[in-house]
Parts: structure tokens; sequence; C-alpha cells
């Protein structure tokens, strides 16, 4: 009875293994569809174009922000998607206004004046020889970019753009920001002023 038993448990082995293995073998694989969220920089991130660092002179005057690209995409997207009209405007003293809102009827004049009127002694801002933008309020740093302007159309970017990124290594994906500057001569028209002497 044990015998019959072994003999049994092999033929249905050979019966049905065999071809079911070789059924898996001819078989195509399954197709999935996958909804896949941006988890690469191949699948968003753009090829950076050439570009040189960011100068003091080359960064004074006002800036609109045209895109983030975020991989993966995080809190600068979110900041973007409900307000997508953000400037920076960079005075020669060493100043910064911003101006970010949601989108709605206001002219680009009106930007500047508002921005502008954001601009104070709290506010700065400097450049390394690295081309390493800081960001100060209260004399105290709050935020840094590798800033970058752009040296020649390729791609999405275009001559003369700003690009801001976090410094190499400060965060986990990759993050660029890029900037159209407006109003062209408003950099002639930004007087010099005397800022207080720093607190020692």
């Amino acid at each position: 009875m044990k015998k019959y038993g072994m003999k049994k448990a092999i033929l249905f082995l050979a019966l049905f293994a065999f071809p079911l293995s070789q059924a898996q073998a001819q078989a195509p694989a399954p197709q999935v569809s996958i909804e896949r969220q941006p988890t690469s920089s191949l699948d968003v991130f753009p090829k950076l174009p050439p570009s040189t660092f960011c100068t003091k002179e080359n960064l004074i005057g006002m800036w609109k922000l045209l895109m983030v690209y975020e991989v993966p995409s995080g809190h600068e997207i979110k900041v973007y998607t409900y307000n997508p009209l953000q400037f920076y405007v960079f005075n020669s003293d060493s100043r910064y206004g911003r101006y970010e809102s949601v989108l709605h009827a206001i002219t680009l004049s009106d930007v500047k004046k508002i921005a502008l009127s954001q601009i104070s002694n709290t506010q700065q801002y400097t450049l390394n020889q690295s081309g390493i933008l800081y960001f100060y309020k209260d004399r105290i740093a709050v935020d840094s970019m590798a800033c970058f302007i752009v040296a020649g159309n390729s791609g999405p970017f275009l001559s003369g753009q700003l690009l801001l990124m976090p410094p190499k290594k400060s965060t986990r994906g990759r993050m660029v920001k890029v900037y159209q500057k407006m109003f062209p001569e408003f950099e002639s028209q930004q007087p010099p002023v005397n800022l207080p002497a720093k607190a020692e």
C-alpha cells in the first residue's frame, strides 16, 4: 500500500510538473501596467546646459520663476503649484526682495513695486567665488543655492537664464529652479544704499 502511494505521487509529478514547467518557459511574461511617479533624474530632470557661475553684476535685477524641476517631486513643486507667480529682486547694495503669489490680475510693474517695497536691510545676499548664493535675514543665513547663468541655448534652457539649485549633496534628490530676467533697465535704476555697520 505504501509502495502504491509512492508510485502514484511520482506519476502525478511526472504528468503535471513537466508540462507546467514547459508551458511557463514558453509563455510570455505578463504585462503589468503600473502608474509611475518620477523617481530618478532619467524621468523628468533635464540635461543641464553650459553655464557660468553667477556674479553680482549679472545677478542684479528682477527675475521671474519659469519652471521647477524636482526629482523626486517634493516641497518645491508643491510651493510652485500653489504659488506659481514668484519673483526675486536683487539690488546692487546686496539686498534682495521676493514676491510670491497665486496667479491673479496684476501687472509686472505692480509686482516690481511690491517686491521692491519688501526689500529691507534685514534681507541681504552674498555670492562666493564658487557661485554659491547665500540668503540672510537679520544677519543669519537662512538659505543657500548654487547659482548659474545659462551660457547658451540648450534644450528647454535659454541663454541668460538664471539657475538656482541646492548645493551638492545637500538634498536626497535633484532640483533646479529656472528664472528669466525682467526689466533689464531695472539694473541701472538702483542707487547704492549705505547699510548700517555690522555689529561686532
